[in-house]
């Protein structure tokens, strides 16, 4: 969508330079360029003026006289930098279901799952917090007969718990809450106080400069639950959630140790994960099939 976008702002620059200038074209071409940049920014979160002068092919200063107008008509705020979405728009309140999200952005959790899987050494005990990309995180260490999974996830477990061969596995009890496919409630917190974990890896509905954002209480207070019994916290987390907050925050971005996503941030949650001290480690991309042509 934001190249799209881009793209089109790009169109009307090439259509107007085709023509004998007018008074009303660069006015034209401003509006818009300003309206794909809003655009872009409410969807990535967060963009930097360098992005987007590359992106429509205009310099620095007159991506920050664009920025400046949008911020005042309220459609972006000012950001060190670049812009980020404005803080009073909606938040997502609403949790998706889990095999809406499991469809969503597919490819880039299955990206996002291995450079995980790599980083998980040998013999450790792994929390597998709830989300779509954890699962994909489950099917990647079924091979992994070295490990200890904990785990309130029932579609973790469902992969993990009828396969032949796999991981150790420890299921919390608790509330099953149907539409995440999870165990929640005092129950799973109690025996999850009782142990110690070498990885717990997260999922969240939101990172911004704020923190880690979920929909649900009852997740989040297992999310915080994992945080404070691991050595190491790792959060996985796709493109396009960076940017984004919901309805409860789950922790400050000090409180996590890696997030893995499909793209590098930027921007704001770029500069607020390293002044926490936040190791971001980007998902290879996929690799591309070569066609072998016929004879």
């Amino acid at each position: 969508m934001q190249h799209e976008a881009a793209q089109s702002a790009q169109r009307d620059k090439r259509r107007a330079g085709g023509r004998r200038a007018g008074q009303g074209m660069p006015a034209q071409l401003a509006s818009t360029r300003r309206r794909a940049i809003g655009t872009m920014v409410s969807e990535r979160g967060a963009l930097t003026v360098s992005e987007l002068a590359a992106c429509f092919g205009v310099s620095a200063m007159t991506i920050r006289r664009d920025l400046e107008h949008l911020q005042r008509s309220g459609t972006v705020e000012r950001a060190h930098g670049g812009a980020v979405r404005p803080s009073n728009l909606p938040m997502p309140t609403v949790e998706p279901s889990f095999l809406a999200r499991r469809a969503e952005n597919a490819s880039a959790k299955a990206r996002i799952a291995e450079a995980a899987a790599a980083l998980i050494e040998e013999g450790e005990v792994v929390a597998l917090d709830v989300g779509s990309t954890v699962v994909a995180l489950a099917e990647q260490l079924l091979p992994r007969v070295d490990l200890g999974v904990v785990t309130h996830n029932l579609h973790a477990v469902a992969t993990l718990a009828w396969a032949e061969t796999g991981p150790s596995l420890y299921v919390l009890g608790g509330h099953c809450r149907r539409a995440e496919g999870s165990l929640c409630g005092p129950g799973a917190g109690a025996e999850l106080a009782q142990l110690w974990l070498d990885t717990a890896i997260i999922g969240v509905a939101g990172i911004s400069p704020e923190g880690l954002f979920d929909y649900a209480p009852e997740e989040t207070e297992i999310k915080r639950l994992y945080r404070s019994r691991a050595r190491r916290v790792v959060v996985l987390c796709d493109a396009s959630k960076l940017g984004r907050r919901s309805l409860v925050r789950v922790g400050g971005l000090e409180d996590i140790d890696i997030l893995v996503s499909d793209e590098a941030p930027t921007g704001a949650v770029a500069a607020a994960l390293a002044e926490a001290g936040v190791q971001v480690i980007v998902a290879k991309p996929a690799k591309q099939t070569l066609e072998t042509p016929q004879s």
